[in-house]
């Protein structure tokens, strides 16, 4: 049987070494043991470790395996890159994922993470001198059971450098031992007080006089398995002849997305062969398809908007008298290769990120420059840090608690659940920290329960007056607490506490900063930014109703759309600082959703659930798995959110016409009428424009306003016209793209909080014009980012977030017009001409309303076409004088927008860049 079992076990995981020849004796010794702990010192390729799992695997044993290395070299194995552990760690977690954990760290330190005469089997196999095994003996001895056994390798390898031969000569002195004399050796030691053979259990006895056969037979197993592997190499030699025998069948032929591509492909051909269909006429081009189906469907609108006939093709040039107006190298980017990811939801900062911590965010800096305050301050306020765990890597477990444990803020409880973890030593290592600080309380599930129950269970022995949310593999700056206790004094009534976070790697590298905005309910819709650090009141907490089970891997979203619902406001604080580490590993959110895709439907469902009551929500979807989008029942828009579009014009006839034409072919599914409101043109074609298009177009009307120019005045006068309770601010140089563009707008509207709502705007190069207006950018405003790429993310996706931003353009801005007369209107005595949108803005945020940028209505702009630049010699001078205005009536604003962030610049072609240095919160 013994011989049967050894000649059939083929080790899957193949590596060049010594070890190699031990692999047969590894399978049997596991078996015949059955150990409940098994740890490796020194696992380097994997070649002796993976046997050891295999074998466990392929017997269906309970035993937990350790591999444990620093993965840097030794003086035998040479210096080797982090390539080799990224492999280790992947074939690990592909293979042997639910019993087995590696721990990146030295012999010594990692002993400590293990109880004594734990070990069932050891194999000693790290740096090979003799002053280095005999510390790993020493050490991991106590860590082994009475009985166990330990494999040392290289015994019999006396060249320069290695002494575990020595070692071992002294040892099979003082215990029962056996050797193994190929591949370099291999001797096995059993930890005992007699002097008796090695007796692994009854049946299976080595006594001296065998030693001679038993090397023989797993050499002979070793062997055979070599043989084996050739054999298996032959059969996919073989196979591999029979691909290349069949490749007759074409690529074309088996595989159907090629055949898409190649219909696309000649659809984009036919495109251009005749372009006069226009980018516009096709936007849904532009849409990233996500599956067959909908690229099917794609095909289908495509086939039909080629059907359009040379006389009809002809008949919308002359209607609309434009070119393509966004370069054809984007359509056919977009189209032709749908999979390919457009969209990121990182910045890189690189070194830039690296400078900015060394000048402004170093513990060492904070310290400097704090310490005297900490010193004099009473800590009352009492923080319970609430840490669910199952199953972590030991050496993050170790490193999160240590974080807690290094808070300058004393007063705080560390309140841990282990969920149930697979791992016995995780339990130990939260034990042995629980007897090293009386602050560390820890309770135990029987089952696993999940994360939501499990962090409910730690909240209910919490005693503190506020709840701070750590995973079990993140780390919390040593003034972390501090600063929630300094935001909780300048804020006495204080509900929900967050601060900035960024992202940190296994070996301590920072990256991926998000200098987060002050309190933003659109935007914690679209995307779970408060996220880290969390910090929440207790009573607040329960009011809300804790945790939900069934919404686990969103359930901190959930919760904070629970909780934001019921807290004011303005007790709502952002520390705009990173007080948060979140650790990205291969099975961490922060490494990418996909890692736990039951988030994305738990993300639906608590969104749903909190627009459950909105007038025309209907359902929520996740969009390229990153963010959230708000979907709008389009029969819940009815007569009374009709829209009145007021577009100012001047002598601008052909500007115009596209304007209305656009509008009248694309905008769907709401009702409007559009006032034309004519600034004393004198153009004879204009004017003959003006009265085609009135006898065209039944819902347009042209009022005259005779006076001198003055942008606010102009619309002032039109509002009184407008007979709709929905306005719609439109400048005549903009251009419709999708036809759900007003829609969108207006289903913001139907929210009584929102005040002005802007959209999408373009350059009809395809660069983004406008996503919001940021204030105090380059002294008084500026859109966000103006001029980038047309598929630029933004930070952290925000380009393509429905937000809240404390301004938004004129030349499209939505509002209702009970709200625009409640302000004021736009101020035509200061602001005749320039900021007059950014001041509506602010007074509405002065009155208490949301303004909203929406990713989701587009529009070309061709920005200043008709009045011209402000910079122009004829502006310079009022164009200052309306900046001064600004600045004086609106300085705290414009220091300090809201929807940005104090540690990034407000200079010209640097948004979202590092401010060195930061400059003062208003907090």
């Amino acid at each position: 049987m013994f011989l049967k079992r050894a000649l059939s076990f083929k080790p899957n995981f193949q590596a060049t070494s010594a070890w190699h020849s031990h692999k047969a004796f590894a399978c049997e010794l596991i078996f015949r043991l059955k150990p409940k702990c098994f740890v490796e010192l020194g696992v380097h390729h994997g070649d002796s470790y993976f046997a050891f799992c295999q074998a466990v695997k392929e017997n269906n044993l309970s035993t937990i395996c350790y591999g444990i290395d620093h993965w840097e070299g030794d003086q035998q194995a040479g210096e080797y890159s982090n390539d080799v552990y990224e492999k280790v760690i992947s074939y690990n977690h592909l293979n042997f994922s639910n019993f087995s954990y590696l721990i990146k760290d030295d012999f010594k330190s990692a002993s400590k993470q293990f109880c004594d005469q734990s070990i069932d089997l050891c194999h000693i196999d790290g740096s090979h001198t003799f002053d280095c095994v005999s510390e790993d003996w020493k050490t991991w001895k106590p860590k082994i059971k009475k009985d166990g056994i330990v494999l040392f390798h290289d015994i019999l390898e006396k060249k320069a450098g290695f002494g575990v031969w020595k070692l071992w000569e002294k040892l099979r002195n003082d215990y029962p031992t056996f050797t193994f004399k190929f591949g370099s050796g291999l001797g096995v030691l059993q930890l005992s007080d007699s002097s008796t053979d090695i007796a692994i259990d009854d049946d299976f006895i080595l006594s001296e006089k065998d030693h001679e056969n038993v090397n023989n037979l797993f050499l002979f197993c070793d062997k055979t398995n070599l043989l084996n592997l050739e054999n298996d190499i032959k059969d996919l030699q073989n196979k591999i002849g029979e691909f290349e025998h069949i490749n007759k069948v074409t690529f074309d032929e088996n595989y159907h997305l090629k055949k898409v591509y190649k219909d696309l492909q000649n659809k984009i051909g036919e495109l251009e062969h005749i372009n006069k269909v226009t980018f516009d006429e096709n936007y849904h081009l532009k849409k990233v398809y996500k599956n067959e189906l909908e690229l099917h469907h794609e095909i289908n609108v495509i086939k039909s908007s080629l059907n359009f006939s040379k006389a009809k093709c002809e008949q919308y040039r002359k209607s609309f008298s434009w070119k393509i107006t966004m370069p054809l190298r984007l359509l056919r980017r977009n189209f032709v290769d749908p999979f390919r990811t457009i969209l990121t939801n990182k910045v890189s900062y690189d070194k830039s990120y690296e400078n900015w911590i060394n000048k402004y965010d170093s513990n060492a800096i904070f310290e400097k420059n704090e310490l005297k305050t900490i010193n004099q301050t009473e800590e009352k306020t009492k923080f319970s840090i609430i840490l669910p765990v199952y199953d972590p890597p030991l050496k993050l477990l170790a490193q999160c608690i240590e974080s807690v444990l290094s808070q300058i803020y004393n007063n705080w409880e560390l309140c841990i659940v282990d969920d149930n973890s697979k791992n016995p030593l995780v339990l130990n290592l939260i034990k042995n920290f629980s007897r090293t600080d009386s602050r560390i309380r820890y309770q135990c599930n029987k089952v696993n329960r999940h994360i939501s129950l499990t962090s409910n269970r730690a909240c209910s022995f919490a005693t503190g007056d506020f709840f701070v949310f750590l995973d079990h593999d993140d780390l919390l700056r040593q003034h972390t607490l501090f600063e929630c206790f300094l935001a909780l004094k300048n804020n006495c009534c204080a509900e929900i506490i967050y601060s900035d976070e960024d992202k940190i790697d296994l070996i301590g590298n920072r990256k991926d900063p998000y200098f987060k905005p002050d309190w933003n309910p659109f935007l914690l819709r679209s995307q779970n930014y408060l996220c880290h650090l969390l910090v929440i009141k207790r009573n607040l907490f329960y009011k809300a109703g804790c945790f939900r089970k069934g919404y686990e891997g969103s359930q901190d979203w959930d919760l904070a759309l629970r909780a934001t619902k019921i807290a004011i406001d303005t007790n709502i604080i952002h520390i705009p600082k990173i007080l948060y580490h979140w650790r990205v590993h291969d099975n961490s959110v922060s490494n990418g959703v996909e890692s736990k895709s039951y988030a994305i439907s738990s993300a639906v469902k608590a969104i749903d659930y909190h627009l459950k009551d909105s007038k025309v929500f209907s359902h929520c979807s996740i969009v390229n798995e990153q963010y959230c989008r708000s979907n709008y029942r389009k029969d819940r828009i009815t007569k009374s959110d009709s829209v009145s579009i007021i577009i100012p014009t001047k002598d601008n006839s052909s500007i115009l016409e596209n304007c209305i034409h656009s509008i009248f072919q694309f905008t769907k599914n709401v009702d409007f009428e559009v006032l034309i409101i004519n600034n004393a043109s004198t153009d004879s074609e204009t004017l003959m424009t003006f009265e085609k298009l009135s006898t065209k177009y039944e819902n347009l009307c042209t009022y005259d306003y005779e006076k001198d120019f003055n942008f606010s005045a102009i619309n002032n006068f039109a509002v009184k016209k407008a007979r709709n309770e929905n306005l719609l601010f439109l400048n005549d140089d903009t251009e419709i793209v999708n036809e759900d563009w007003l829609f969108e707008l207006v289903c913001q509207l139907t929210e009584k909080e929102v005040g002005a709502v802007g959209a999408k705007l373009y350059y009809p190069s395809g660069d983004l014009q406008h996503c919001g207006v940021l204030l105090g950018y380059c002294g008084v405003a500026g859109e966000f980012y103006k001029g980038k790429h047309a598929l630029h993310p933004g930070q952290m996706q925000r380009a393509n977030l429905l937000q809240n931003v404390s301004a938004v353009t004129g030349a499209c801005l939505a509002i209702r017009k009970k709200v625009f007369l409640e302000v004021g209107g736009f101020d035509q005595v200061n602001l005749p001409i320039a900021f007059n949108d950014i001041d509506l803005c602010l007074k509405l945020l002065e009155k208490g309303y949301r303004n909203v940028f929406t990713p989701y209505s587009h529009l070309i702009h061709h920005e200043s076409l008709s009045r011209g630049s402000d910079l122009s010699p004829k502006r310079v001078d009022a164009f200052k004088r309306e900046c001064d205005h600004m600045k004086s009536r609106w300085k705290e604003k414009l220091q300090f927008d809201n929807s940005y962030n104090p540690n990034l610049s407000l200079n010209s072609n640097e948004q979202f860049e590092f401010s060195f240095p930061p400059r003062e919160s208003q907090h």
